[in-house]
């Protein structure tokens, strides 16, 4: 009876050894999905201290882990309350993109979350911190009145215009000051009368050819938003209302253009302005556009 005893518990103790040595074998190590910030000009990838509704631009990258990536969450907390900016599902094994929106219009410290998910149920998160607070001295401006462009048929008159000079320029000469030329202007059977950035992609069908866009060294990105409300122009004498108007701005242009319209824009440099239309005449592809500008200096 007890060498039974001694048989039965051995094989209890063989049998439990197995079971174990199966468990370890089956176990894996799921690798969730990695997210990071992307840094560079125009980007803000760590904690930063910005004026009441500065214009915030975040880039964000994302791989996959062991599961393919599938959701992207943004969320915003600022003085206890949370926002959700962002929620957007997909399925793909990379995910890359741009965040553009501006800071709160009041003095604080607002926490930034950027969530990505996997179909494991994996997740990965990055946080900054965005500080807000009062311009207290507001810079100068310079302005330009009275300025005429022609648009892409204008034998006379050139397209481009740089807001550090004031100067105006034909496309050849445009395309060799490649690096200062921050928007042109064209009349479009659609989209009518049109300033746009170098890049935009609609004025790179415009302006072809041996001077064209797109044999231009680079192509400066400057961002654009219409102002909805009435401004008095004549009083903007430094940068104050200019820093509210062009907070959001993200257009490479504004179309169907009219007189009074008034533009706030960003150049690839960082600097800030507005723009107001005073005429436009022979609305065709050979006529003009004049307008005022004040841009930070």
């Amino acid at each position: 009876m007890k060498k039974l005893s001694v048989l039965i518990l051995s094989i209890i103790l063989v049998g439990s050894a197995f079971m174990t040595s199966c468990s370890k074998s089956s176990s894996t190590t799921v690798n969730g999905p990695s997210v990071h910030f992307l840094a560079g000009a125009g980007y803000i990838s760590a904690d930063q201290s910005v004026a009441l509704s500065a214009p915030l631009k975040f880039g964000i990258a994302a791989t996959q882990g062991d599961g393919k990536l599938k959701r992207f969450f943004v969320q915003r907390t600022f003085q206890g309350h949370t926002a959700t900016v962002k929620d957007s599902a997909f399925s793909a094994t990379s995910f890359n993109a741009d965040l553009i929106t501006a800071a709160q219009a009041i003095a604080g410290q607002e926490v930034w979350v950027f969530t990505i998910f996997d179909n494991n149920g994996g997740s990965a998160a990055i946080t900054l911190t965005i500080t807000t607070t009062p311009v207290t001295t507001y810079g100068p401006v310079t302005s330009y009145t009275n300025t005429i462009l022609g648009s892409w048929n204008n034998s006379s008159i050139g397209s481009s215009f740089a807001s550090s000079n004031g100067n105006v320029y034909k496309l050849a000469e445009a395309k060799v000051n490649y690096a200062i030329i921050d928007w042109l202007y064209y009349y479009g059977a659609t989209n009518l009368a049109t300033i746009a950035a170098p890049d935009d992609a609609d004025a790179g069908t415009v302006f072809v050819g041996t001077n064209g866009l797109a044999n231009w060294t680079h192509r400066n990105d400057t961002k654009f938003q219409k102002v909805t409300d009435a401004i008095n122009w004549s009083s903007i004498q430094n940068d104050s209302l200019i820093l509210i108007k062009t907070s959001g701005a993200s257009a490479t242009a504004v179309t169907s253009l009219n007189v009074n319209d008034v533009l706030a824009f960003i150049t690839e440099a960082g600097k800030k302005g507005l723009i107001k239309v005073t005429a436009i005449t022979g609305l065709n592809d050979a006529g003009t556009i004049t307008y005022d500008v004040k841009v930070q200096q």
